[in-house]
């Protein structure tokens, strides 16, 4: 009777504990309620990317294999992820027992990226070596982009717009280049090491987890997490399960439970709805949307507000939005990447920066798209532009004349002798008589040059000039015409140059090229007549053909190889580079593939708008009827491509080192 009992209280007890089982297992599959499942809910940022180890030690990082390549690879990590928004619940690490300890689970991608990082390692050596190729032509794009910059700190401050611009981006460029030149030298390391039995060369694929979550005072709040594993379940969908660093259950947070015996069954099938949602209680929200084309980010009353992202035209933004209107972001597309402000329909509009993969840049104002206003840019094929765009236009640079600017003039006998009309009276027969009659006759009439007077007072009528103040500028060079072609000399010349040295100017000699002569013939003419003295300013040849002219000589090769003759005699018998003056569409039709000119000879450009010359110079003629005290008519103003401390420079290392005499 007694085993009997014993038997009964066995079996009983049994029952209670298969009873219990099922219970618990029951329960454990049964849904959360509304309320449970708002309160089990987060938001994770989930971040890819990978890392060459050369002995276990991380030497290079790049986001992810593109085609043949490795995109973003570079000695420095702090490059972009492939950062995905995936919804996120609390859960329990044993069925119906407080056990989350900031335990996660998350919707995860099917890629197995250690598989896909053991796969990059099969094929690294030829990708390492083709793009140690082409980070060697992008170092060579990176140097001209700083040498362009250098040029332009050299000849401008402070004052003038777009200078901070270029100084921040001076800054970045060589934070990139020294970045660069250290990603080169660990590729070639990694290819040498790859050479070497012993050492070890791996990719290794690594994820970063971030949890967002409201807490109880409703503030969104967030902490990084450590993967603890990935599965699959029973459907083929993939999943997390993470720990928050603190291992600590946001209050509140109402965790769900999790098999350990049967991982693959957690219960996660609302992780892939096409639409997640967080909120507080209140009116603040996230919500995730499958669909890319539609706002995953944050919200308020049900507008947009706050951080977020969504795909328009196959571009993903991720923005700022403020009551429902996109405001600003980054965004990313297949040519390159653009950051700042951006209008509804995700166009920049406002200031933003767009860099290109191949290494174009803008940074200014926008509007619908286009490069407009201001700003500046690096590209292949202009270099660098700094000034005013319209509708993705380059316009030119415009520049804010101030009396920190150095302004010259030039001048030949036009200054002296001007066309005048007088009355006079003549005899004439009239029939039999003779009587007197008024007649106007056109006369040169010979005016002198004031040179203790002179001062800038107009700055010429071809367009707007943006004048701080009163015109009322110094003079600080004059440049005097010796001689044209083989036959003629200015007679007013030698007397222009003694006045206006002995006024303390500084002067140069300017000789206007013919094209009916030898070119040769008409430097040693220049030689013979002008005045070339130690101190002065460097000679300048002055190259204004028509274009009718230039075909009867045989065409641009002949007229260029007629300058360097010219330019070259000169400048061996003065010691020093003559400058070559030309208009800007001189430039654009002549010099674009000249580049020894243009880089062993200083430029003199003539362009009377309201732009500056998109050219490196040394003077920019900016008007031909200027205004200047001391001179009757109308004068050519020029500018000094730079301020005081550029030109003293100028002063010191390029004028004439000694008196010049043609034997």
């Amino acid at each position: 009777m007694k085993r009997k009992t014993r038997h009964g209280i066995i079996l009983a007890v049994l029952l209670l504990i298969l009873i219990a089982i099922v219970t618990i297992v029951g329960l454990s599959y049964m849904s959360p309620s509304e309320d449970d499942m708002r309160k089990g809910r987060a938001v994770v940022t989930y971040n890819v990317y990978y890392s060459i180890n050369i002995d276990d030690k991380e030497c290079l990082f790049f986001s992810h294999q593109g085609d043949s390549s490795l995109v973003a690879l570079s000695a420095d990590s702090t490059f972009i992820y492939r950062k995905k928004i995936v919804p996120a619940c609390w859960i329990n690490k044993f069925s119906l027992l407080p056990s989350c300890f900031g335990t996660l689970l998350i919707s995860a991608d099917s890629v197995d990226y250690d598989l896909e990082a053991y796969n990059i390692e099969l094929s690294l050596r030829p990708m390492l070596k083709k793009q140690y190729g082409q980070m060697q032509e992008r170092l060579s794009v990176l140097d001209r982009y700083i040498e362009e910059m250098d040029y332009y700190l050299s000849v401008h401050n402070l004052q003038d717009e777009g200078y901070d611009y270029i100084v921040r981006c001076h800054a970045d460029l060589e934070k990139k280049k020294e970045t660069l030149k250290r990603t080169l030298d660990i590729i070639h390391d990694t290819d040498s090491m790859m050479n070497v039995r012993d050492s070890k060369v791996e990719v290794k694929a690594h994820e970063e987890f971030v949890c967002y979550y409201y807490d109880n005072q409703g503030e969104l709040q967030h902490e990084q997490c450590t993967p603890l594993m990935r599965n699959v379940d029973f459907s083929g969908k993939a999943y997390w399960v993470v720990q928050m660093q603190s291992e600590t259950t946001p209050e509140g947070a109402v965790p769900r439970s999790r098999h350990r015996v049967l991982p693959s069954v957690n219960n996660i099938y609302d992780l892939y709805w096409d639409q997640w949602g967080v909120g507080n209680g209140k009116a603040d929200s996230i919500v995730i949307c499958k669909d890319p084309e539609k706002y995953s980010g944050q919200l308020y009353k049900g507008k947009k507000q706050g951080k977020g992202v969504i795909t328009i035209d196959d571009r993903v933004i991720r923005g700022v939005w403020n009551n429902d209107s996109l405001v600003s972001g980054t965004r990313i597309d297949s040519l390159g990447i653009y950051e700042g402000s951006l209008d509804i329909d995700g166009k920049a509009k406002g200031h933003g920066a767009y860099a290109s993969y191949d290494d174009n840049y803008y940074e200014g104002h926008w509007e619908n798209d286009c490069r407009n206003v201001f700003g500046f840019s690096l590209s292949h094929k202009y270099g660098m532009r700094v000034g005013e765009w319209k509708e993705d236009r380059y316009l030119g640079e415009k520049v804010r004349y101030t009396t920190d600017r150095i302004y010259g003039i030039d001048i030949s006998k036009y200054q002296h002798e001007r066309p005048v009309t007088v009355t006079k009276k003549v005899r004439v027969r009239k029939g039999r008589r003779y009587r007197w009659v008024n007649r106007k006759q056109t006369v040169t009439k010979v005016y002198p040059i004031d040179w203790s007077k002179i001062r800038i007072t107009h700055l010429g009528t071809v367009n707007n000039k943006r004048v701080n103040g009163t015109t009322d500028f110094p003079v600080s060079f004059v440049y005097i015409k010796a001689t044209e072609g083989t036959s003629i000399v200015n007679k007013y010349y030698s007397n222009d140059y003694a006045q206006a040295k002995k006024n303390g100017l500084k002067v140069g000699s300017y000789h206007f090229f013919s094209t009916r002569t030898r070119a040769s013939d008409q430097a040693r003419y220049f030689l013979q007549y002008a005045h070339i003295k130690k101190g002065d300013f460097p000679p300048v040849l002055d190259v204004e053909p028509t274009a009718d002219m230039v075909r009867k000589i045989g065409g641009k090769q002949a007229l260029i190889r007629r300058i360097k003759i010219w330019l070259t005699t000169v400048e061996k018998w003065t010691g020093v580079r003559p400058i070559l003056y030309v208009s800007q569409n001189f430039v654009k039709k002549y010099l674009e593939d000249e580049e020894d000119l243009k880089k062993n000879y200083q430029i003199w450009i003539a362009r009377y708008g309201e732009y500056k010359p998109d050219f490196r110079l040394i003077y920019w003629q900016l008007c031909p009827d200027g205004r200047v005290s001391g001179i009757q008519g109308t004068v050519d103003i020029n500018v000094f491509n730079g301020y005081g401390a550029q030109f003293d420079e100028f002063k010191l290392s390029r004028c004439v080192e000694k008196d010049c005499v043609l034997r």
